[in-house]
C-alpha cells in the first residue's frame, strides 16, 4: 500500500484539558469508590431505549452474579438516568 495516500486526522479534543490522570486520583475526584471494580454502561437514554442493549446488560450481571461473588464490583450507567437504582439490578 505504498502507493496510497496517507492522512493524518488531528485529535480533535483539547488534550491539556482532557489527560489521563492517575487512577486513584480520578476515582477520588469523581467520588468513586476505590476498592471495587467498575462495569461502565452509558448511552442517551441508557435504561429506556430498547436499541441501546441494556436488556442485555442486565442478563449479563444476573448472569455473573450467579457464577460469581459480585460484592467488589459496582455498575455505574450514564445517559439520562435518573436517580440511583438501575433498573433489574439489585
Amino acid at each position: 500500500m505504498g502507493d496510497q495516500p496517507c492522512k493524518v486526522i488531528p485529535n480533535p479534543l483539547d488534550t491539556g484539558a482532557f489527560a489521563p490522570v492517575d487512577q486513584a486520583e480520578a476515582r477520588s475526584m469523581l467520588g468513586l469508590p476505590e476498592d471495587r471494580k467498575l462495569l461502565l454502561f452509558g448511552a442517551l437514554d441508557a435504561t429506556s431505549d430498547p436499541r441501546k442493549g441494556y436488556d442485555l446488560l442486565v442478563d449479563a450481571i444476573m448472569a455473573f452474579e450467579r457464577n460469581h461473588n459480585s460484592a467488589n464490583i459496582e455498575v455505574m450507567v450514564f445517559g439520562a438516568q435518573k436517580g440511583r437504582e438501575i433498573p433489574g439490578v439489585s
